[in-house]
């Protein structure tokens, strides 16, 4: 939990900042911020809009049914439709109390495009960063849990990344403030314990065979 102030940095600067962040890999969505568990893959990407309420509530949510994106293990997109729904409450300082994540969708990951929507991800909020960066928000999750389809354990807490299109500029006061914006979600869930077994097992052989030739 942390302090809105300080929050308005020059655009320039976090717009830097920014290209730093998603220039660190060409394969991942990696984004961290102090006090959030760094983000990763699988990774669920969704548009979104940001709204803060001068009563302190925020919610970001998807603007309708949109397309969202799934990165499996081993690196596979796959594209589905999905609804994002993050929901908390806000104090003067920005820090949050309590609140839930909520993905849902259909059209990927094993599930039918046509019929009712399945439930991917639900989550609880346990705390965020609203101002190490003015053009990305962070949150840490518990209570994970995943839909069958994914084929992935989520017991583990993981975080939600939320970068801004455009900077949050209310003050030092959230519970007195009205903020609208849209965005990118960025929900990392947990990699099964089976494919952390399968890449170190990758890992140990190939450090066997360059052993092998180094004394061939």
């Amino acid at each position: 939990m942390s302090s809105i102030k300080g929050f308005a940095l020059p655009l320039a600067a976090a717009t830097f900042a920014l290209v730093a962040f998603f220039a660190t890999t060409s394969s991942a969505y990696a984004f961290a911020l102090p006090g959030i568990t760094p983000s990763g893959n699988p990774v669920f990407i969704n548009s979104v809009k940001v709204r803060l309420n001068k009563n302190g509530g925020l919610r970001i949510f998807s603007n309708g049914l949109s397309k969202s994106f799934g990165l499996n293990v081993g690196g596979n997109i796959e594209t589905a439709f999905g609804l994002f729904d993050l929901r908390t409450t806000v104090d003067a300082n920005g820090n949050i109390s309590g609140g839930s994540l909520s993905i849902r969708g259909k059209g990927g990951f094993g599930i039918p495009s046509t019929g009712d929507m399945v439930t991917l991800l639900t989550a609880d909020l346990t705390s965020a960063n609203l101002s190490s960066s003015p053009l990305m928000w962070g949150f840490n999750t518990t209570n994970i849990v995943c839909a069958a389809e994914l084929g992935l354990n989520c017991t583990e807490s993981e975080s939600v990344y939320v970068v801004l299109n455009s900077l949050w500029s209310g003050g030092s006061d959230f519970d007195k403030a009205k903020f609208t914006s849209s965005g990118t979600a960025f929900t990392t869930v947990p990699v099964p314990a089976a494919a952390w077994l399968f890449g170190s097992a990758l890992g140990l052989l190939g450090w066997v065979r360059r052993r092998a030739n180094a004394t061939a």
